[in-house]
Order: C-alpha cells, then structure tokens, then sequence
C-alpha cells in the first residue's frame, strides 16, 4: 500500500522479475479508491462495459495470435 511518501525505486519494484507477467504486483493507494480506474465511468451500463471488455478481449487475442511466448500480453492489465 502507497503512503504519502514516494516509492523508493518507483514503479520498477513492483515487477515480476524473471516470472511471467502474470506475477506482475499492483500498486495499492490509500483511500477511497486504493486501484485507480477499476471502476467504470459514471453512467456506464453493466452491459456497455460487458461489450467494452469483450470488444478489447477480441483485440487482446487478435494481436497475441502470433505471440504466444509473450508472457507481457498475460499481465495484470490485460483485460479478460
């Protein structure tokens, strides 16, 4: 968890070193929203984020066809 002090050797620390990107850490902030844009706008349906997510999953598979040893496509951020 981020306090408010900066972190020492930044962002870098929270990488998965030699594993695949799947071991990837996530920076934790205190407050209200500890994950930043983890929520959907405002006034976005249940059903307009379903056909957001899935419309990005398509391209997430589209562009990895031909990369199946990068390990980068499988991290935290890529949406499923």
């Amino acid at each position: 968890m981020q306090d408010d002090k900066e972190i020492l050797g930044s962002v870098q620390n929270y990488g998965s070193g030699f594993l695949p990107a799947t071991y990837q850490g996530s920076l934790f902030r205190q407050g209200d929203t500890p994950i930043l844009n983890l929520k959907p706008p405002a006034g976005t349906t249940d059903e307009q984020q379903r056909s957001k997510i899935e419309f990005l999953q398509k391209l997430n598979d589209y562009f990895g066809r031909d990369k199946e040893d990068d390990t980068e496509l499988d991290g935290p951020y890529t949406l499923l």
